[in-house]
């Protein structure tokens, strides 16, 4: 099923109806919930809803029956409240906001929102690094997330994915994980999901990266090899090497062949005699 797309502002989530009982199962009814971050003491950000333009007070009261509903940002927080005098805390987590395959679409420029852009999940961020460097910094890796990110420009500025502190992002061709992503191409795009620690490449780019492009160029000195194109990979894994060789009428035979380094060495393969 093809992806739908909304645009706009990153989305708040929206958590609940969700009935909040004491652990005799009696609902917590007309009762003031403190909503905090994970680790139970930050106070988290409330919104009045979707979009995050208005942010709602904290804390939040359930309803008669007990059910308790708030936007915020997706991850893992943890309710507090007070029932006859004993203090309650339940851990919860707030899903991403998108269903159905839909996607909130962002267009970043890297002189739009500075060097370091931080997606949520449910983002597909637009990244056009032609004024300069673009750096994201991923959120946590929370069971479910996911992300997609695209390059349109195709100037020699970065456009990097950063995982955080503790996480890897894990891929075919990335080998027991990378702390960064590069999006190298115009076009090059890729899809990460969380599985609650570290995030996995399902669709899109290639891993390590992409190989540089060569331009075209003519080949003059007989019997010596011509460098035209050259790449360091950000991390070991498998690569594609592709060439397109012109031979005008009357010329001379060519050859082309890349050389590389592996477990086994400097290696060098011979790809068109």
């Amino acid at each position: 099923m093809a992806n739908e797309l909304s645009t706009g502002t990153s989305f708040a989530s929206l958590f609940g109806p969700s009935g909040i009982i004491t652990k005799t199962g009696t609902p917590v009814g007309q009762t003031p919930v403190t909503v905090y971050q994970s680790d139970g003491a930050t106070l988290a950000t409330l919104y009045t809803d979707q979009t995050r333009v208005a942010t709602a007070s904290n804390p939040v009261n359930t309803d008669t029956y007990g059910n308790l509903t708030f936007y915020t940002n997706p991850g893992i927080y943890v309710l507090s409240f007070s029932i006859g005098g004993v203090a309650n805390a339940q851990t919860v987590q707030v899903a991403p906001w998108y269903s159905n395959d839909a996607w909130n679409v962002v267009n970043d420029t890297a002189d739009s929102g500075g060097s370091a852009f931080a997606p949520l999940s449910g983002d597909s961020r637009i990244c056009n690094a032609a004024a300069g460097n673009a750096t994201y910094t991923l959120p946590a890796a929370a069971q479910g997330s996911r992300l997609l990110f695209t390059r349109t420009d195709a100037t020699g500025s970065t456009c990097v994915l950063n995982a955080p502190s503790g996480t890897v992002i894990l891929g075919p061709a990335l080998g027991s994980g990378s702390p960064s992503f590069s999006l190298r191409l115009q076009g090059q795009s890729v899809e990460l999901h969380g599985d609650g620690t570290n995030f996995h490449v399902v669709g899109g780019g290639s891993g390590g990266g992409e190989l540089a492009f060569g331009s075209r160029v003519a080949i003059t000195t007989a019997n010596t090899w011509q460098t035209v194109a050259s790449y360091t990979p950000d991390a070991a894994g498998r690569f594609l090497v592709g060439a397109t060789l012109e031979i005008p009428s009357g010329g001379a035979s060519a050859a082309v062949q890349v050389t590389f380094t592996d477990e086994g060495g400097a290696q060098t393969v011979v790809i068109y005699p």
